[in-house]
């Protein structure tokens, strides 16, 4: 457990390669509802690579404190970032940033505002805006708790279906207990607000930078993730669009691809050597 500034616990794991076979580390951002726990099957592959992977829970999520669902203000997502960077940096050799969903709107404001000393960023089906719109009632319900009571919170509309087209593999993936399903208005209203802020200024980060979304995600937009890659002034960029996947490409039906592809990108960027300690 790490604490953060304002005494929130926030849980962070960290797996290495085998010994001697580190070539530089990645810390990894998980998205809305999840938690670090389901990642188990990317570190694998990653650690494989040479690659020391760090991994955490968001402020209410996971084993991380906080209230599900809830959060205070956003910039409490980009501190706790921050804070996990710094753990992060300890480790040999260069070190990437990689974020799903959520976690790559997080992790492109992070760039955004911090300006890491990274190798590149990996960002995976980026809420930079919704590919669905929220019920009318929902919204309703938002905005009148917005004004009486921000904490309030209400069912997401993510179903596993939406997620991937295995779900046989996401049904046995560990601590199913740890998922929930639920956020408050200050929360979309905060996060809307953060996938705006990324779609218009992430366009001037300089990384190295993987982009990777599928086609049929209908819980973010890929024509959002086309445009961001279109705006990109990096001279090392990537964009891949998985035919038929949805949300979670790591999770879906072509996971082995999806992973040999950002395991690829990496060692093209990562020392030939293991990095010395």
């Amino acid at each position: 457990m790490h604490t953060a500034a304002d005494g929130t616990r926030l849980f962070v794991r960290r797996s290495d390669p085998a010994p001697g076979a580190s070539r530089g580390s990645i810390l990894l951002t998980h998205g809305m509802g999840e938690h670090s726990g389901r990642y188990h099957h990317v570190v694998q592959r990653l650690n494989a690579a040479g690659v020391r992977v760090l991994t955490w829970d968001l402020r209410g999520h996971g084993r991380s404190e906080g209230r599900r669902g809830d959060i205070r203000r956003y910039d409490l997502l980009i501190d706790d970032l921050l804070e996990v960077w710094s753990l992060a940096r300890s480790g040999p050799g260069p070190i990437f940033l990689y974020g799903h969903s959520l976690g790559g709107q997080i992790t492109l404001n992070f760039a955004v505002r911090h300006r890491p000393e990274t190798a590149g960023l990996v960002i995976t089906s980026p809420w930079l805006r919704l590919a669905f719109a929220p019920s009318r009632w929902k919204l309703s319900l938002a905005w009148m708790a917005a004004h009486l009571r921000p904490s309030f919170t209400q069912e997401t509309d993510v179903a596993p279906g939406r997620l991937s087209r295995d779900l046989d593999f996401l049904m046995a993936m560990p601590d199913l207990d740890l998922i929930h399903h639920r956020m408050s208005a200050r929360m979309f209203r905060a996060l809307t607000a953060g996938a705006r802020r990324a779609s218009r200024d992430a366009a001037q980060l300089t990384y190295p930078i993987l982009l990777v979304h599928g086609s049929r995600d209908p819980v973010t937009s890929v024509s959002a993730t086309e445009q961001l890659f279109g705006s990109l002034r990096s001279a090392d960029k990537s964009l891949v669009i998985v035919p038929e996947a949805l949300h979670e490409t790591h999770n879906d039906l072509c996971r082995e691809s999806v992973l040999s592809q950002i395991t690829a990108w990496l060692d093209a960027r990562l020392p030939s050597a293991p990095a010395a300690l």
